[in-house]
């Protein structure tokens, strides 16, 4: 059974948890026993710099510069260039950048603007055109959850997104703006956590 909701988008219903057995906190519960040595060093995007793997959020008032900066992260991560002329990535790979408010074009004329004022090689830029996947969704349904009897839960497209990055093997997942992507008031706490579990890696 699919439902569709009153925007249009679809959703999948939850399966129904039935009992919850009584161990049901313990499954969840890492023993410390195995602590015998120092604990790995944390991943990271770039070194000393955005873990690796999490969730994160890049907020800031309209026309400060955040999809600036979400390109140049792009760039380094796909380049290998130094982010700034400041950070090295610790990884270089895939970006995914899901955008609500601008066209491919838009990008294009960003990315070629950045590529020139950085002055990257030749080889930069094929890493660069090779590694960044883009997708335009301004007018296309975008909720990454909907609202279904009083509560927020993971949209179809949710889901799928999910799938899709996983199988891309993108090292960084944006979307920009957010509150494009999800339901309900954005100061609500648990509108907020709902997302959030909507999208975690």
């Amino acid at each position: 059974l699919v439902e569709v909701d009153r925007r249009g988008d679809l959703a999948r219903p939850s399966p129904a948890l039935g009992k919850i057995p009584a161990s049901y906190p313990l499954n969840y519960v890492v023993s410390a026993a195995n602590w015998v040595k120092p604990p790995p060093p944390k991943e990271m995007l770039f070194k000393d710099f955005m873990p690796f793997g999490e969730l994160a959020v890049l907020a800031g008032a309209g026309g400060e510069g955040k999809s600036w900066l979400i390109l140049q992260m792009a760039a380094s991560l796909t380049t290998g260039l130094p982010l700034c002329g400041k950070w090295d990535p610790a990884r270089t790979g895939k970006v995914l950048i899901l955008n609500a408010e601008d066209s491919a074009d838009d990008f294009w004329r960003r990315a070629y603007m950045l590529a020139t004022q950085e002055m990257w090689s030749k080889k930069a830029w094929a890493d660069f055109k090779a590694n960044i996947l883009i997708a335009p969704m301004a007018g296309a349904p975008k909720h990454m959850t909907v609202m279904r009897e009083n509560n927020v839960v993971p949209s179809n497209l949710a889901l799928l997104m999910r799938e899709n990055v996983e199988k891309c093997e993108c090292i960084m997942f944006v979307m920009d703006p957010s509150i494009y992507f999800r339901v309900g008031n954005e100061n609500d706490a648990m509108v907020q956590a709902a997302f959030m579990d909507a999208i975690a890696p």
